[in-house]
């Protein structure tokens, strides 16, 4: 009868749900078995609108523009704090910070490429205006 109880008091505290939402609706990216967050994308810049062409420096781009899962553009960093030498091994921890999942640019140097392999960003190499590029990142990431 006791151990009825306490099942009944644990449950009560700590329900389970049958429904969550469903995952199909959810962009996400694996962190490993147990957890998910989700998709927030940072783009090298050389502008700080939206529609700005993407920068062909990754790591002294003069701008970061980060966009929510759904596109919009949620976040402009003036890209001026990096020391020039060491830039590429310094922004993988502050894009770590914002939440960025994937960060977009022309091209890479090996230290930024390090730098985000180390902190799980994903490395995106794309041409043309950042939110266009956004979008066809999102449209790829709901196909697989």
């Amino acid at each position: 009868m006791k151990r009825c109880i306490l099942v009944l008091a644990a449950l009560a505290l700590f329900p389970v749900s049958g429904s969550a939402a469903p995952m199909a609706d959810m962009r996400a990216t694996s962190l490993g078995p147990e957890a998910t967050q989700p998709v927030k994308i940072g783009v090298a810049s050389t502008g700080p609108a939206a529609d700005a062409p993407i920068s062909d420096e990754a790591a002294r781009a003069p701008y970061i523009l980060i966009f929510d899962d759904e596109g919009e553009l949620v976040e402009v960093m003036e890209n001026r704090d990096l020391p020039a030498r060491q830039a590429g091994q310094q922004l993988g921890p502050v894009l770590q910070e914002k939440g960025v999942t994937h960060y977009v640019a022309q091209r890479f140097g090996q230290n930024l490429i390090n730098a985000l392999r180390a902190v799980d960003i994903k490395r995106v190499e794309k041409t043309g205006p950042a939110d266009e590029a956004v979008k066809q990142l999102l449209e790829e990431l709901d196909k697989s």
